[in-house]
């Protein structure tokens, strides 16, 4: 799809040259990760592969840019059910794994398929740019820009996270990332106002 490549290039080139802004603004992480996968519903039906949810978070919002974490994970999930056969499962699981006393919090997101998986050829070049796995015949997956990972991996060492993978050919994948978030403090409610009695 040309306009998807042409948008991917722009990110790249904004990437690269350092001309991202981050928006951190306060969100519920859940409700955020509920919104990336109503986008794959269909897509996900349509192959019979199962979702599954796993999410261990805090009700707690956290500081983060909305849009370029929804890019993230839609980036993963995306390509966990492109890459997983007829009637294959994908699990995605989030957790919060700690918190420090500068108010901040690691969070733990997981994307495992039981797909095709990747060579380990390919798994030492994946995150650059327009690398493809050619496995277009079994999947009946063709195209992609080659450049989802790629900015997964910019946008991340952006965010100050990072991420790993694990696969093994025609067993699956699980890719693996890590984020430190501020947590939004909760505001002190006022106290009520007492009526004086007259």
């Amino acid at each position: 799809d040309m306009l998807a490549l042409i948008d991917d290039l722009l990110e790249m080139s904004k990437l690269d040259y350092g001309r991202i802004e981050l928006k951190a603004e306060p969100c519920n992480l859940k409700e955020q990760l509920d919104i990336v996968l109503d986008m794959f519903k269909v897509e996900a039906e349509e192959k019979a592969v199962n979702i599954e949810e796993n999410f261990e978070l805090p009700e707690q919002e956290v500081y983060i840019d909305a849009l370029r974490f929804r890019r993230i994970m839609s980036n993963l999930i995306s390509n966990a059910i492109k890459f997983t056969l007829y009637n294959g499962s994908v699990r995605v699981s989030a957790r919060q794994k700690r918190v420090s006393q500068s108010g901040y919090a690691r969070f733990e997101f997981e994307v495992s398929d039981n797909g095709i998986g990747m060579s380990e050829d390919f798994m030492r070049r994946m995150f650059e740019a327009f690398e493809r796995e050619e496995t277009s015949t079994q999947t009946g997956y063709l195209g992609g820009t080659g450049l989802g990972l790629s900015i997964t991996k910019r946008l991340l060492n952006i965010m100050g996270g990072s991420i790993k993978v694990k696969s093994k050919k025609d067993v699956g994948s699980t890719f693996t990332v890590d984020l430190p978030l501020k947590l939004v403090q909760q505001v002190e409610k006022k106290p009520p106002t007492v009526e004086q009695e007259e």
